[in-house]
């Protein structure tokens, strides 16, 4: 019994450690920019020291809202609904919020997706620009010539 009671008082203290997505939105943005911040110096020093950069751990590739979203979907919304099973008023009051903050990273990663698609779509158009000044230059010397 004693190492069944250890047992729940450890998985408690790990749902507390990484329960930022089970509150409110203005304190989760927080909490989310705060560890993101801790993992991408991470991985600035693991790239300083020439070491392989930690999954998520890379400002120049994570996605904020991407990043969020798994941690919902494979470990926030799966813990809390066995916690829940428990102590089941986390059923009407954190899982609302999770679920809450899961579409609203959702539309984040939609405007993320938009962005870097319209970026992208500026970049690819720049180069083709950049194209055609390269041929342009290359008919007016060759017809110079």
């Amino acid at each position: 019994e004693d190492d069944y009671s250890w047992k729940v008082m450890s998985f408690l203290m790990h749902m507390a450690d990484i329960s930022n997505l089970g509150k409110r939105r203005a304190i989760s943005t927080q909490w989310t920019d705060r560890v993101l911040l801790e993992f991408f110096r991470q991985g600035d020093k693991e790239k300083e020291l020439g070491l392989p950069i930690s999954p998520l751990c890379n400002r120049d590739t994570t996605s904020r809202p991407d990043s969020q979203i798994g941690f919902i979907n494979y470990i926030i919304r799966p813990s809390f609904e066995i916690l829940k099973d428990h102590l089941p008023l986390l059923g009407t009051v954190v899982l609302p919020l999770v679920e809450g903050n899961f579409h609203f990273w959702q539309l984040e990663l939609e405007v993320e997706n938009y962005n870097n698609s319209f970026s992208s779509s500026e970049e690819a158009s720049s180069e083709e620009e950049e194209k055609e000044e390269v041929v342009n230059i290359n008919i007016v010397t060759s017809s110079a010539a």
